[in-house]
């Protein structure tokens, strides 16, 4: 089951350098045998304008 979650994860990341992307932040076990996902977006046209800004 695990290797299955991991899986899923590595797809929700994409870890794009253009177009914005899930990043799983945490994976709980329901009581029921399933599984509640948390992610967040990750837009990395913010995160280039931030380091341009430090710059």
């Amino acid at each position: 089951m695990k290797n299955a979650i991991l899986k899923i994860c590595e797809k929700l990341r994409g870890y794009s350098d253009t177009e914005p992307y899930f990043e799983v932040t945490e994976i709980k076990k329901n009581g029921d045998g399933t599984f509640t996902l948390n992610v967040k977006v990750v837009d990395p046209a913010e995160d280039e304008g931030a380091q341009n800004e430090s710059n």
